[in-house]
């Protein structure tokens, strides 16, 4: 059970503080960057627990098994890393190259409970029942345009190694779930010239070794300068017990509008 997440506030200590160094040497485009900013998904705190057959102080009922309370709150973290962009003409046409790394701290895992132990000796050791790891994740991109630039294509391969794991950590983002991970994705996307490129489509196709696939398609329209819509449809498919693999029944759409001013 989770009670009410306890988001951060509209004061400056509240703030997201974000560096950039940018260079060129000998046509590489070089960027040195850090940020630090509070993480996308909230980490579920453990607060209390209440053992199978008392009462449930919270909802003053007698629980039918054991029960954890939690707490989904907004942690901070730092990123660090280096991109190295170089563009190149091969085939007839324009190459970009992008390596991108960036090593990230203090972010929160969730931990399984050790085999054999009772939940209520697994509070008492471990209250919060998360613990906080180091990784890295290293990208390579390639893009390109085909059919007189109508047709853009990008293709990216990731790494991401996570520090000090072992078997009881859980990741919290889609994919972070064990001490390696790979992924592949293609992508293609194209503006449409008889709207004066006001509309756009894009696909793209995820895929990890573990053979979990993420599919995303998106519709775009720039109605004014100061208009946008956007309309995305994910699904997914893969192993049961794999992150994208468990939500193979579960697809998701994205509607978005935007007003700039």
């Amino acid at each position: 059970r989770s009670r009410v997440p306890d988001e951060p506030s509209a004061s400056f200590s509240t703030h997201e503080l974000a560096l950039n160094l940018n260079t060129k040497w000998r046509k590489w485009d070089i960027s040195l960057f850090y940020f630090y900013h509070w993480d996308d998904s909230p980490t579920s705190f453990r607060r209390a627990f209440i053992p199978k057959g008392e009462i449930d102080p919270f909802t003053r009922s007698i629980v039918d098994r054991d029960t954890f309370y939690t707490e989904r709150k907004p942690t901070r973290l730092h990123t660090l890393g280096t991109a190295v962009e170089k563009q190149g003409w091969m085939l007839g046409r324009n190459w970009i190259s992008l390596v991108e790394v960036n090593y990230t701290m203090n972010d929160y895992f969730a931990q399984a409970k050790p085999a054999g132990m009772s939940n209520e000796a697994w509070f008492r050791i471990d209250p919060n029942g998360v613990t906080k790891r180091n990784w890295i994740s290293a990208a390579w991109n390639l893009n390109a345009n085909f059919f007189q630039n109508e047709l853009k294509t990008f293709l990216q391969l990731v790494y991401d190694r996570t520090f000090g794991w072992d078997d009881r950590l859980r990741g919290t983002r889609s994919g972070n779930d064990r001490r390696d991970n790979f992924l592949f994705a293609l992508g293609l996307s194209k503006q449409f010239s008889f709207t004066n490129d006001k509309l756009g489509m894009a696909v793209i196709h995820s895929y990890r070794e573990d053979g979990d696939n993420a599919q995303r398609v998106e519709m775009s329209y720039k109605v004014s300068d100061y208009l946008y819509l956007l309309g995305r449809y994910y699904w997914f498919a893969g192993n049961s017990d794999d992150p994208w693999g468990q939500m193979d029944d579960k697809d998701m759409l994205h509607f978005e509008l935007k007003y700039s001013f």
